[in-house]
């Protein structure tokens, strides 16, 4: 699918697929964030933290050239063309705040990390509940 008078490629995939291009980038963004709690013992916690938020950035970057299966479903239109924006629009929103936790890391800022995490989960949630196939 091609939007915006072919400035913009995306290739549909169903999310909920791990098996999916976007399942797999959905999976190692979450596997990041997971990696955080195991992390928290760490002598090397912050700067392996700062680590794992730079590959869930990697990971959040390849997603967004993909489109969820649902929206790829949408007729062709301008409500598609809101879709693929709104998602990413959301992506972008979790690209920024994985980049702020990754700086937030360095930092050493455990209160400053605790908010990004939760605006994280948020606009995961958001997301999931807007784009993944029930």
């Amino acid at each position: 699918m091609v939007l915006l008078a072919g400035t913009v490629a995306v290739a549909p995939v169903d999310a909920a697929e791990e098996e999916s291009p976007l399942g797999r980038q959905m999976d190692e963004i979450s596997k990041a964030l997971k990696s955080l709690r195991k992390l928290a013992k760490s002598e090397e916690r912050w700067t392996a933290s700062a680590e794992q938020m730079r590959n869930a950035q990697a990971a959040c970057i390849k997603a967004m050239a993909l489109v969820p299966d649902r929206v790829e479903k949408m007729p062709a239109g301008t409500g598609k063309a809101k879709a693929v924006a709104d998602y990413k629009r959301l992506l972008g929103l979790s690209l920024a705040a994985l980049c702020e936790l990754e700086v937030a890391f360095l930092e050493e800022d455990e209160k400053k990390v605790d908010g990004l995490l939760d605006e994280v989960k948020n606009v995961k949630k958001e997301g999931h509940e807007k784009f993944e196939d029930e």
